[in-house]
């Protein structure tokens, strides 16, 4: 199933954006129980229909806009649709750790944009025409109020009807479940999603996992407790290079740049300690165990929810297939 990126970024806020997924590991593993089921979820999209939505949702965000008196010229480098599942690239092979790290900071998939092609916001120039004042309101309007909030030691969750006119946009372009979402099945796909935490925290796999922190400590990486603390603390180091923008500057439209010589010591950083996670969740065994243990968490959910999965298949067709 290919991968889909959905980056909604504001130039004139951030630098960049990180894509999500259910397993953050670094080993390669077949097929699970659920993965027809979460083909059927969340179904495949070629990079054609994405751009179609992605024009859909531009011109509902300037439609939006105009309604609260400001200029807005659709932007179709902000909504970044992009498939990268066809790429011969696999993010959990050692190959693949050895060559990008965790895909952080290295930039596999080509998503970056090159010297001479950086992309151009069409409303750059009409943002620095504003006040501060204005520019403020700009960007309330666009993102919503949250997004000025320069730092908070509590996350923001999401909430479309509070994110401003591309909140509102994405939810009528995607409904309820948002995209790649099947607001039919949330409360299914919430319980699936469930599922991962409850394997990381079997008895089984916190065992490995202690063997593989100890294994990463000792190859001089640092003490981190989960798996996923070793990936999330390069991502926060990564975060940490890029100024805080100032939203309410208008002159802040380019989107801060790291510097380049702490972003590269962060790369190689990156690298060697995601090559040496690879080796040491496969020599510790926590690899094998989560494996084993996520297919047989899975297959107890299959056979538990049915009458649920059926209804799926049945709406959206053959999970065989």
């Amino acid at each position: 199933m290919p991968i889909v990126t959905f980056c909604l970024a504001a130039s004139i806020l951030f630098a960049g954006c990180a894509g999500q997924g259910r397993a953050a590991d670094t080993q390669a593993a077949p097929e699970s129980p659920l993965q027809k089921y979460w083909s059927l979820l969340h179904g495949d999209e070629d990079q054609p229909e994405l751009d179609r939505r992605n024009a859909e949702l531009q011109e509902k965000i300037a439609e939006c806009m105009g309604e609260l008196g400001f200029d807005y010229l659709p932007n179709e480098r902000a909504g970044a649709f992009v498939v990268i599942g066809d790429s011969d690239l696999d993010p959990e092979s050692e190959e693949f750790a050895k060559t990008y790290g965790y895909g952080i900071t290295t930039d596999p998939f080509g998503m970056e944009s090159k010297p001479g092609e950086e992309p151009v916001d069409p409303n750059a120039g009409y943002v620095a025409s504003l006040s501060e004042s204005e520019a403020m309101a700009y960007n309330d309007a666009l993102w919503g109020p949250s997004l000025n909030v320069v730092s908070t030691d509590e996350p923001i969750e999401y909430d479309w009807k509070t994110s401003g006119c591309s909140g509102k946009a994405q939810h009528d372009v995607f409904g309820e479940g948002g995209f790649g979402g099947n607001p039919e099945f949330e409360a299914l796909s919430e319980e699936m999603n469930a599922l991962y935490t409850e394997v990381r925290e079997t008895p089984a796999v916190r065992e490995k996992e202690r063997a593989w922190s100890d294994c990463l400590a000792d190859m001089g990486y640092g003490d981190f407790e989960h798996k996923d603390d070793a990936s999330a603390a390069i991502s926060e180091g990564y975060s940490s290079l890029f100024p805080t923008p100032d939203v309410g500057d208008p002159s802040s439209s380019a989107p801060p740049e790291p510097d380049p010589e702490a972003l590269d010591a962060l790369r190689q950083r990156e690298i060697a300690q995601a090559t040496a996670d690879f080796a040491c969740a496969r020599d510790s065994g926590y690899a094998e165990t989560l494996t084993s243990e996520q297919f047989r968490i899975e297959q107890a959910f299959i056979d538990e929810h049915k009458a649920e999965l059926d209804a799926l298949v049945a709406r959206h067709g053959d999970a065989s297939k």
